[in-house]
């Protein structure tokens, strides 16, 4: 049990219903808003699903090897330099697991009419995981690469849907607005380290911070105007609640915007406890836009779906850390 305690740690498993949380919003926007999708195209969906979390989880454990020595320092009580783990497990696991999700998101995929489009998508993520793990992940390009994993993510399964369809909808500022979103939580992670000059790692500085909070809540305003590019496209694409009172969704997104971005400046100011707090937050906040654009075009018993994993990430949380 405490191998399987390591393991769970090591792959960060409350986030783990974040991606499913992502996942099932865009099987909810295909299944109400796309009529003509194949049933032969689900099986492959789905596998793409399961893929999307090995490819989640191999970079979460190839992220703690290529940290090994930085974590040493500062978090030696970690699953790798406490030794829980050896690091050639990890680094063999954590390939495997990339490995697995790729083929799983690709190949299943060229049986249906997507063809190529999901693997090709999926080759992408895999080079940006790869790549701020390995490479990039303590330079300014770090949190960008972490936030465009995040988009293309979403895009492999929008690449089940035709392009036309796709292209002519507003649905493409879903991934959009989260690989924004995900890239300011990212720069703010940062501010989660003390300073530690023996592992080369610097506190950001305020005016980082607040860059930081800037893409957070940019990445939420740009999904304000939602309900109404989805109602010119499709006039019944969105339930009535939001064809007749905007205002409510306007609310919602003015407030997590606001309350984000009031908790990430005065814990920043608090310390690096309290900023991880706020991280915490921020991830889990991904759970109630999802719930949200699940409301707007499947009602409340699709929302209530993305809540109920909320849920289970808090629950997870209490034993587990998620940054």
């Amino acid at each position: 049990m405490k191998n399987l305690f390591a393991w769970l740690q090591l792959v960060r498993f409350p986030n783990v219903f974040t991606i499913l949380a992502d996942f099932l919003t865009v099987s909810f926007f295909t299944f109400f808003l796309l009529k003509e999708f194949p049933s032969s195209s689900w099986t492959a969906f789905g596998l793409a699903g399961v893929g999307s979390v090995f490819l989640y989880w191999g970079g979460m454990i190839l992220n703690d090897v290529f940290d090994l020595k930085e974590d040493s320092i500062l978090r030696p009580e970690r699953p790798l330099p406490s030794g829980r783990i050896s690091e050639k497990t990890a680094r063999k696991t954590g390939c495997l697991l990339l490995t697995g999700g790729f083929l799983l998101t690709s190949i299943p995929a060229m049986f249906t009419p997507a063809g190529f489009l999901p693997a090709a998508v999926s080759a992408l993520l895999l080079l940006c995981i790869l790549l701020y793990d390995a490479k990039l992940k303590n330079t300014p390009l770090g949190p960008y690469l972490m936030g465009f994993c995040r988009g293309l993510n979403l895009l492999v399964f929008f690449a089940f849907w035709p392009p036309n369809t796709l292209f002519s909808s507003p649905l493409l500022l879903y991934p959009i607005a989260l690989t924004i979103f995900i890239t300011g939580v990212t720069f703010y992670a940062r501010c989660e380290t003390e300073d530690a000059p023996e592992a080369g790692i610097q506190r950001p500085n305020p005016g980082m911070m607040l860059f930081s909070v800037l893409f957070l809540a940019g990445g939420l305003a740009m999904l304000v105007r939602f309900p109404a590019q989805m109602r010119a496209w499709n006039p019944e694409s969105i339930i009535p609640l939001f064809q007749a009172q905007e205002w409510r969704w306007l609310i919602l997104f003015t407030f997590l915007a606001l309350f984000l971005s009031f908790r990430a400046v005065t814990a920043y100011f608090s310390g690096p406890y309290r900023t991880r707090q706020v991280v915490k937050q921020a991830l889990f906040t991904v759970f109630l836009i999802d719930a949200a654009l699940t409301l707007l075009v499947g009602g409340l018993p699709c929302a209530l779906v993305i809540l109920s994993l909320f849920l289970m990430a808090i629950l997870s949380g209490k034993w587990l850390y998620s940054t």
